[in-house]
């Protein structure tokens, strides 16, 4: 039995039993978002092609310490450091509030968060913001760093920067806050399409073999019919560009965020 999706349980949850009264919006909606790029210091050139930085591949001092000083990028194998930044990563945050719950949604374009980061995130911000919920979410983006500790420069060392994650809890904060600020009167619309991910090709190389084929999405709109933000939803592996890239980017789903923009 396949779980309610957790986009159309959280419109339900919050408008399930609203109804629109006119001159009265009983719904208030903000949307956030915060720049994530880790600071690639030393860009290198990988003259092989494999991903991976060779002994005898240039690189550039950038901040003089006469050390190279990796950000190692997160999935397929160790040993790649990025070699520079592509397009932003981001973290994206959205806050609803009915006049009896508010609650919030944050991702981070990051391959994944730890139940602790998750956790010690809450403790920073419900209480400040007054939420009575907080999804934590990752896009698990492959072509950020290195957030769990699996892909450093070995197998068994870690490719988390020192710092980064109390960095990283303070930025996708700051989203929130921003999201928060920028609530105003809104309506939901909600809508799922199901079988893309069979007509698009996609499939599950490992067992058991698990295809969630829905994509879902959430759209908030102003009283007047214009879109304040959306919400989207689909299962797919953020790993477009796969293992030989050496830049920073938030691949699919920057992608994806950009198209929505453009409308």
């Amino acid at each position: 039995m396949r779980s309610a999706p957790w986009i159309l349980a959280l419109a339900l949850a919050l408008c399930g039993e609203v109804r629109a009264q006119a001159g009265s919006p009983l719904l208030e909606v903000g949307f956030g978002q915060q720049v994530i790029t880790p600071a690639v210091p030393d860009p290198w050139v990988d003259l092989d092609g494999d991903g991976r930085r060779g002994p005898d591949e240039p690189w550039t001092d950038g901040n003089g310490n006469g050390r190279f000083d990796p950000v190692w990028m997160a999935g397929f194998h160790n040993g790649r450091p990025a070699a520079g930044v592509h397009d932003e990563l981001l973290a994206v945050a959205a806050i609803f509030d009915d006049g009896e719950r508010r609650v919030g949604v944050v991702a981070a374009d990051v391959v994944g968060l730890s139940n602790g980061f998750a956790r010690a995130l809450r403790e920073q911000v419900m209480g400040e913001l007054a939420l009575d919920g907080l999804l934590v979410h990752a896009t698990h983006n492959h072509q950020g760093p290195d957030t769990q500790g699996l892909w450093g420069p070995g197998r068994f060392r870690s490719g988390v920067a020192a710092g980064s994650h109390a960095r990283l809890r303070a930025q996708m904060a700051e989203a929130l806050r921003a999201a928060e600020a920028a609530r105003e009167p809104a309506r939901l619309e909600a809508a799922e399409l199901t079988g893309l991910a069979e007509r698009a090709g996609l499939d599950d190389t490992r067992l058991p073999r698990v295809i969630d084929d829905g994509l879902r999405v959430l759209i908030a709109r102003r009283p007047d019919g214009s879109v304040i933000g959306s919400i989207v939803n689909f299962g797919v592996h953020v790993e477009l560009l796969w293992d030989r890239n050496v830049l920073l980017t938030a691949d699919v789903a920057g992608a994806t965020r950009d198209a929505l923009r453009r409308g």
